[in-house]
């Protein structure tokens, strides 16, 4: 767990409670300071998640072949075959930037739930939004 930050270069610190804004303004001899992260507790405790060996490392550990990891939302059947076609038809666009309003996504969802646009929250996976929500609810720090 990190325990202290790295802020800058910063000899001028006579500061008790140094603020992140302070250390980067003052940073011009470069020389470092280091400041304490408070970290709640509920958070300290946390364990950070464990992936696991690749694949072929385990088939080749074990001697096996066709191994399925059932642990990592991976599909040991391969990618369905409506992604590979869907995939296939927009394989002209991929050099351009997607929208990231997700607008034909939110105008379809909105109609099949009967409710407005503007009540949805599309984003790139669960961390994506709950990220969104952090940052739209909760005071930096």
């Amino acid at each position: 767990m990190i325990k202290e930050l790295l802020i800058a270069d910063c000899p001028q610190f006579h500061n008790p409670k140094p603020t992140i804004h302070n250390a980067l303004r003052q940073a011009q001899d470069r020389r470092e300071v280091r400041m304490p992260i408070r970290v709640h507790a509920d958070i300290a405790k946390l364990v950070p998640y464990s992936p696991g060996k690749p694949l072929g490392e385990v088939e080749r550990e074990l001697g096996i072949g066709r191994a399925v990891k059932l642990a990592s939302n991976e599909n040991p059947l391969g990618p369905s075959p409506k992604a590979l076609a869907a995939l296939d038809t927009g394989r002209d666009a991929l050099h351009l930037y997607p929208d990231d309003g997700a607008s034909d996504l939110t105008r379809a969802l909105a109609a099949r739930w009967d409710v407005s646009g503007d009540h949805l929250v599309v984003g790139n996976g669960s961390d994506e939004i709950i990220n969104m929500v952090v940052k739209a609810f909760l005071p930096p720090g």
